[in-house]
């Protein structure tokens, strides 16, 4: 049987997967294709679709931003603009912290940021999923996908253990069974595929 997997890194709205950039825009495509009962490959293909987690699967940003604000707010410094924030989103919270500090103005030594960066990480794991949702019209499409037997994955380099935390307390885990975690430069990849099975 073939094999075939599809990254999909945009975010996921009611009009089902628009894609972002080439790669993104051709698994979209197949995407909806499925959806619209429009299998573009025979019936005997089975194909894994791979998904980021933030500002794909679940819209984390206002927990992310609250998160941030705060830290900000115990250093004396300012808040920043909620759309202005969104911006500062996609390098993982450290990232994040640095790009705002810079933006004010101020450069800290790595391990002043550190501290930050545990300190985002101690108060967002507590409220991981005060205001973060599912994109409209998610679990739909993966209750579809998976019922048309398409192995549904995520890989994200958030912490690996927030991932799971953040997964479980919106119910989408049981989409998404563990099959691997993979390490990355600075934060832990999550890889979960809904069969479970090995892979390299």
């Amino acid at each position: 049987m073939a094999s075939l997997v599809y990254p999909v890194c945009s975010r996921l709205p009611a009009t089902i997967l628009e894609g972002s950039g080439a790669a993104g825009a051709g698994a979209g495509r197949e995407a909806r294709r499925l959806l619209r009962g429009r299998p573009p490959f025979r019936r005997d293909t089975m194909f894994t679709i791979v998904f980021d987690l933030d500002g794909t699967l679940v819209d984390t940003a206002p927990d992310l931003i609250a998160t941030l604000n705060l830290i900000l707010g115990r250093e004396g410094l300012p808040p920043v603009a909620y759309e202005d924030a969104r911006k500062l989103i996609g390098g993982g919270a450290r990232g994040m912290i640095e790009k705002a500090l810079r933006a004010d103005g101020r450069n800290v030594s790595s391990a002043e940021l550190d501290r930050l960066f545990g300190a985002f990480i101690d108060h967002y794991a507590a409220h991981i999923a005060d205001r973060s949702r599912p994109f409209p019209a998610l679990e739909a499409a993966l209750d579809r996908l998976a019922g048309d037997g398409r192995r549904l994955a995520v890989c994200t380099n958030k912490l690996e253990w927030l991932s799971v935390r953040l997964l479980d307390t919106l119910r989408l885990t049981r989409y998404f069974t563990a099959r691997r975690a993979c390490s990355g430069p600075a934060d832990r990849l999550l890889c979960r595929s809904a069969h479970g099975d090995s892979g390299t």
